[in-house]
Order: structure tokens, then sequence, then C-alpha cells
């Protein structure tokens, strides 16, 4: 067996592995589940996607700081563009290329190599932080979580306050520019954030645009329990908001899961499993994820469509360069 496809074989495991609880909760719950459809508002539930396809553009300005902090001129259209379009790498098995595919797809389009990586860092903890601090906010206000879902937050916290303390020091980026993917960054890349330690001026915006989008991302996911249970009209913005960014905080830990399938939707069902019945809520954390990859999927073809037109971004000619800068 080639090592490629071991590598295949082990994805997809453990792919099955993340979806396993989740498929034997459903199993046993099937009639509650089931019987929630029956009693679904689907003029509620449109409702809820459109204000998702909504405020789903407001994620490309967490990369728009980042990139602007780092002298790139690049429009908000631009920045969303390359974002969106890479979010379809996170689909793939192995669920970690969105992230080494947004740098590869930056040097494409000019910036670069140690921009490209440090922006990318950088959007990427601040994503995380601003999800999780909406999260405790709703915590403080008394929502209930279980332990394995305050672990998985506590070492995603951690790791990411990591990162923005080592981002600051040359050793960093000589360390990682041992790897060969990251062999060309050595200094460079510290000497695009500056000489010397220094305060952390690039993530107040970033994290402050980070914090808004995953607060207004309750208004959407409110509607959405609205629409399987009347009672979830009586959560507060931020309650739904907590809940929601949560569960995505704990999908984004497990990074090597294809969009974070299984353990998202878990997180979410033991989460709202407080508010509503267990069938409802895994019914709920089910459509959750249909609404998201819905309007991901909107915005991806919005950022496809935009990009081959404006730019000359596509494919094969990313194919050709990636084939060009490997030689």
């Amino acid at each position: 067996m080639t090592s490629a496809r071991r590598a295949g074989l082990l994805r997809l495991l453990l792919l099955l592995l993340a979806l396993t609880p989740l498929g034997s909760a459903i199993y046993k719950e099937w009639p509650a589940f089931s019987a929630s459809f029956a009693v679904m508002t689907w003029g509620k539930f449109a409702e809820a996607q459109v204000l998702l396809i909504s405020l789903m553009w407001l994620l490309a300005l967490v990369p728009y700081f980042s990139l602007t902090s780092l002298g790139v001129p690049f429009s908000i259209q631009k920045v969303g563009g390359v974002y969106f379009s890479t979010q379809v790498m996170k689909y793939l098995p192995g669920g970690i290329w969105a992230f080494p595919g947004r740098m590869v797809v930056y040097r494409f389009m000019g910036v670069q190599r140690s921009a490209s990586v440090v922006s990318v860092f950088r959007e990427t903890t601040a994503l995380y932080l601003g999800a999780v601090t909406v999260g405790l906010a709703g915590l403080l206000q008394g929502l209930p979580v279980s332990k394995s879902l305050s672990l998985a937050i506590g070492f995603g916290v951690l790791v990411s306050i990591l990162v923005i303390l080592l981002t600051q020091y040359s050793l960093f980026w000589k360390a990682l520019s041992s790897i060969k993917w990251f062999s060309a960054l050595g200094k460079e890349a510290f000497q695009q954030i500056g000489e010397g330690p220094k305060l952390i001026n690039w993530l107040p915006r970033m994290f402050l645009g980070s914090g808004i989008f995953w607060l207004l991302m309750g208004l959407p996911f409110r509607q959405l329990i609205a629409a399987v249970s009347p009672g979830g009209s009586n959560l507060s913005l931020l309650e739904a908001a907590s809940i929601f960014s949560l569960a995505w905080s704990a999908g984004f830990v497990a990074i090597l899961i294809p969009a974070g399938f299984g353990i998202r939707e878990a997180a979410l069902a033991v989460l709202l499993a407080e508010i509503v019945p267990l069938g409802t809520a895994l019914h709920l954390a089910v459509l959750a994820r249909i609404a998201w990859v819905i309007a991901e999927g909107f915005w991806i073809l919005v950022a496809l469509l935009w990009l081959t037109r404006r730019t000359e971004f596509s494919w094969e000619n990313l194919r050709r360069f990636v084939n060009k800068d490997k030689a």
C-alpha cells in the first residue's frame, strides 16, 4: 500500500470516528429527530438562511485587517475573493488545506511569501479568539458546557495565545523555516512585522471584527432554532451567538477533520440539549451545518466568479504557479 493511500485511509478513519458519536445519537433519537422535521417552519428557516448569507461576508474583514496591517494594498473585494475561494479546500480530506491554500493564493496574487504566512497565522488566531470570547461571554450568562468541550476550547485558546506570542520573535520564524514548505521564510517573515518584540498592534481591529461577526451570528442561529422549536426565540442574541460560536470553536480545534464535520454538530447538540429535547437538538445541529454550507457555498461561488473575471486567477494558472514554485 502506498503512503498516499495509507494517508487517505487514515483521514477517512478520522472522519468516521468524528461522525460516529453524532450518527449513534441520531440513530437512538430517530423518532424524535424525524418528528422535528414535521413541525419545522420552513419560512423561518428561509429567513435564517438569508440572514446567514447576508452576514457571512463580514468574515472577510478579519483577513482584510490582517493584510492591511502588513501593508498589502488589497481591496476588501479581493481579500474576500481569496478568503472564500480557498474555503472550499477545508472540505478536502485532512481538513487543514484551507490555510496553506490561502497562503499559496496570496502569493499567486503578488503577496510576499513572508506576508502571506504571517497574515494567515494572524487571521486564524483572531477568528478563533473572537469566537471563544463570544462563547465565554455566554457562559458567564449561565450557559452550561461539558468538561470535554471546555477542554477542547481551552486547548484552542492556549494554542492561539501561544501563536500570538511566538510570532513576535525571530526565533519562531527561524525554527519554522526548517520545515521544507516554509524554508524560504527565515528572518524575512519576522522583518515583515518589525524588529524586536513589539506590542501586538495588529490584533485589536481583527479581534473586534471577529467578535462582532460571531455576535451577529446569533441572529440567524436564533431564527433557525425558532424554526424548529418556538422556545428558541426566547434566547437572547448573546446566548444564541455563544452556543453557535462555542460549537464552531470545538470543530475548529479538530483541524484534521474536514470542516469539523461531526465534532461541531456533536458540540452543538450537547449545548442545545440543555434548552430543547435531544432529538430536536440533533435536528438543529444538522440543520445548522446545512445552512452554513449553503451560505458558504454561495460566497465561494461569488468569490470564484469575481476572481476569475477581475484577476488572472484560475485553478489552472494556480496549478502552474505551484509547480513552478516547487521547481
